[in-house]
């Protein structure tokens, strides 16, 4: 018997295993987890309805609320990583309607109770697919419209201050799970952008800050210089000395780097042994004077090169300008050391 559940529970397992990976594959986790939400509501309504009797709805009405949510939901799973952001708000402000009917017809606390409980979760999934602003916008909306709902309905339960004292309370607890959700994704998407070894921004977070501090430069008329950096025979002491101690020197680069800088001034590692400055209000003059005093101040040596905001430039000119100068830069110093020849 237990060799036979075992089994039951293994293949159980294999099927959901093999399940999510196919909706992550053709979806994307945005159109996987809307599903699974949508899912979960019609599985809710039915064990309302037929396994505890206390659904608040008419017979008549579950089979065609639970066809448009099966629906729904066949039809997310299907848009996959098409799926647009309007979506997840349709099942937002579906769940939200039906709750309001509940609160605005029903007399029973416990039933209206049971149904606001998913009120958290809806919490929980606005703050995590859409914008802080737009998250509390929506659930604030949410709650006043249940609420409000249940106060100008026919419904009696507001009549109590208790009731009113679990209102209130569970109004509490989904703002907190908003705003934890929010602190959530905005905290694996810090550790999403930050280099491991190094402790500098990856190269995931720097086109977005250097597009943002573009937008400032111009509207404050300031000027803005970003350095790019390659150390130079780097592959020899790592071949030599090994990975270890080349991980070591990256490492210690960086933190001499960010020891004579700015607070406002931002490191980024690229890859390898190439990294990049990003100078605010700095002209081109200020740049190269900053770059000659970190030359001296590091122990490894590295060639660079500078570029500053032109009034065409988008992130990609300015990056792209500046990269090509770093590399005429450490072309300039092995011709000069004799490890090439023109």
């Amino acid at each position: 018997m237990i060799a036979l559940l075992r089994r039951a529970q293994r293949s159980v397992h294999g099927y959901f295993s093999v399940v999510s990976r196919v909706l992550y594959e053709h979806g994307s986790g945005y159109s996987t987890v809307t599903g699974m939400l949508s899912s979960f509501f019609a599985v809710s309504l039915v064990i309302d309805y037929f396994g505890l009797k206390r659904c608040a709805f008419t017979p008549y009405s579950i089979p065609v609320i639970l066809t448009g949510t099966l629906a729904y939901t066949a039809w997310v799973w299907w848009q996959g990583k098409d799926l647009a952001p309007w979506a997840g708000l349709v099942m937002v402000a579906a769940n939200g309607t039906i709750a309001a009917i509940i609160v605005g017809t029903q007399t029973d606390l416990t039933k209206v109770i049971v149904n606001l409980q998913e009120m958290p979760l809806i919490a929980m999934y606005v703050a995590w697919f859409y914008r802080p602003v737009f998250t509390r916008c929506i659930i604030g909306v949410y709650m006043w419209v249940i609420i409000l709902s249940g106060y100008f309905g026919s419904g009696t339960y507001l009549q109590g201050p208790s009731v009113w004292h679990e209102i209130l309370r569970l109004a509490l607890f989904t703002m907190l799970s908003a705003e934890l959700g929010i602190l959530w994704r905005k905290r694996i998407q810090v550790d999403n952008q930050i280099d491991v070894l190094t402790k500098a921004i990856n190269r995931a977070g720097m086109y977005p800050r250097v597009a943002k501090e573009i937008v400032r430069a111009r509207r404050y008329s300031q000027p803005l210089c970003v350095v790019m950096i390659g150390g130079d025979d780097f592959t020899p002491v790592t071949g030599m000395k090994g990975h270890f101690v080349g991980d070591m020197l990256l490492a210690s680069l960086v933190d001499q780097f960010r020891a004579s800088m700015r607070k406002s001034d931002s490191i980024f590692r690229l890859g390898g042994d190439e990294f990049m400055l990003l100078l605010p209000g700095t002209n081109a003059a200020g740049a190269e004077t900053i770059v000659n005093r970190l030359q001296g101040e590091t122990y490894h040596p590295w060639s660079c090169g500078v570029a500053e905001l032109r009034p065409e430039d988008d992130a990609e000119m300015l990056l792209s300008r500046a990269d090509q100068r770093m590399y005429d830069d450490k072309y300039r110093r092995k011709l000069k050391a004799g490890l090439i020849s023109e």
